[in-house]
């Protein structure tokens, strides 16, 4: 059944939100302006964010972040699909002081199941929010010892294992172990919709515009093959 109602020539609205057809006086406009106007996004920014979202569809076919460049034509069925699983930006539980899960510690090393919404690592621009490196070295303190030596990092909205050291001499040889890539990482992730049955999807995950870095890879798990995140 479709959510369509009836759309005038002029590209009236057929249900707030969802879905408008191209009217011949709109023809030939830039997609971004069409979903700009006051009744459907209201800005070309809102439109531009949408996309990015994989939230906007014409005839179907979702439009994604190649879409800024195309024109629209008559008869052309846009679907605005806001709440679309998936699209929304995750709000992370706050994170309480306290709520440690070490999953392992010797003289060396100490290892931590870190939840989402916690920071590694200190961030000069973020100085106010908790991180697991301050947790652990207020643990450490309890015991009369240093603080933690970092070792890698995952980042804030991410849950994972976070392996921190001791001493600095076992700091080198894990950080060594990483840059030799010799710790097998493996990543969970939930995606929409069947994956392909074999290649690699690639995306470019948060990384901001100004990163060197390599866009996230993932492969099925049955590969067995190396997955970089850059």
């Amino acid at each position: 059944m479709s959510d369509r109602g009836p759309a005038s020539a002029a590209g009236r609205r057929s249900r707030p939100g969802t879905e408008w057809t191209v009217g011949a006086d709109e023809a030939g406009l830039p997609l971004d302006k069409f979903l700009a106007a006051p009744l459907r996004v209201g800005s070309r920014s809102q439109a531009a964010a949408a996309r990015g979202k994989g939230k906007v569809f014409v005839n179907g076919e979702e439009i994604g972040r190649a879409g800024a460049t195309m024109r629209v034509r008559t008869g052309d069925l846009v679907r605005l699909w806001m709440d679309r699983p998936g699209s929304s930006k995750r709000r992370p539980a706050p994170f309480r002081k306290g709520e440690l899960d070490i999953l392992y510690e010797d003289a060396s090393i100490i290892v931590l199941n870190k939840p989402a919404g916690l920071l590694a690592v200190p961030l000069e621009r973020k100085a106010d929010e908790p991180s697991a490196h301050e947790q652990i070295e207020t643990h450490l303190r309890s015991s009369g010892k240093r603080r933690p030596f970092v070792v890698h990092r995952i980042d804030r909205d991410t849950s994972g294992v976070v392996l921190f050291a001791k001493d600095a001499r076992a700091q080198r040889a894990l950080k060594r172990q990483f840059l030799e890539r010799t710790p097998e990482r493996v990543y969970l992730a939930v995606v929409y919709g069947p994956p392909p049955a074999r290649g690699t999807t690639t995306w470019p995950g948060t990384r901001r515009r100004s990163s060197r870095r390599r866009p996230m890879r993932a492969t099925r798990a049955a590969s067995r093959r190396s997955a970089p995140t850059g």
